[in-house]
């Protein structure tokens, strides 16, 4: 259940809007584009974990909002 309800971590939330935001300014950095891309894909993780979390809860029946 707890994987259901995780959600990404405010830090790298905030990290990455900063990150976009310097990104309509100007071309990021080698570093920053990586940290960018690893974010993201830390987040997309996140998703797929849920998304199959939930499936399996409500499977089981036991998933509630």
């Amino acid at each position: 259940i707890a994987i259901a309800r995780a959600r990404v971590p405010e830090e790298d939330a905030r990290r990455l809007r900063e990150l976009m935001a310097d990104q309509r300014q100007r071309d990021l950095a080698p570093l920053e584009q990586w940290e960018a891309e690893h974010l993201v894909e830390k987040g997309d993780l996140l998703t797929l974990s849920k998304a199959k979390a939930i499936y399996l809860l409500k499977q089981r029946g036991t998933f509630t909002r």
